[in-house]
């Protein structure tokens, strides 16, 4: 298994919008089991959060990922945060953020 801060340097150094595509060549080259760890998952929320990233709810719309807004990490990984613009609540897998995967609560 690969150190996690090894994984970490490589989300913390992904190019804006493109942190999902270096995971997965991370993935290619040491296996799913190494990125499925507490701290690259808190890397990854790290990621999300420092640059504002903005998810498509399943109805279309567009929320923000801030760090101001984040709510709760809750059972399963996933990340609770609230959109004051749209007024909603969601919550979303760091691992898999298809708009079918997030869920607005």
């Amino acid at each position: 298994m690969v150190n996690p801060k090894v994984i970490n340097y490589f989300i913390k150094n992904s190019p804006v919008g493109e942190v999902h595509e270096v995971l997965g060549d991370v993935v290619k080259i040491v296996g799913i089991q190494s990125v499925q760890h507490d701290k690259v998952r808190e890397a990854i929320r790290k990621h999300l959060e420092e640059h504002k990233t903005h998810v498509k709810l399943p109805d279309g719309r567009m929320a923000m990922i801030n760090t101001s807004e984040r709510q709760a990490d809750i059972e399963g990984g996933h990340f609770c945060y609230f959109d004051r613009k749209l007024n909603t609540k969601f919550t979303f897998d760091p691992f898999d953020m298809s708009p079918a995967q997030i869920k607005v609560c």
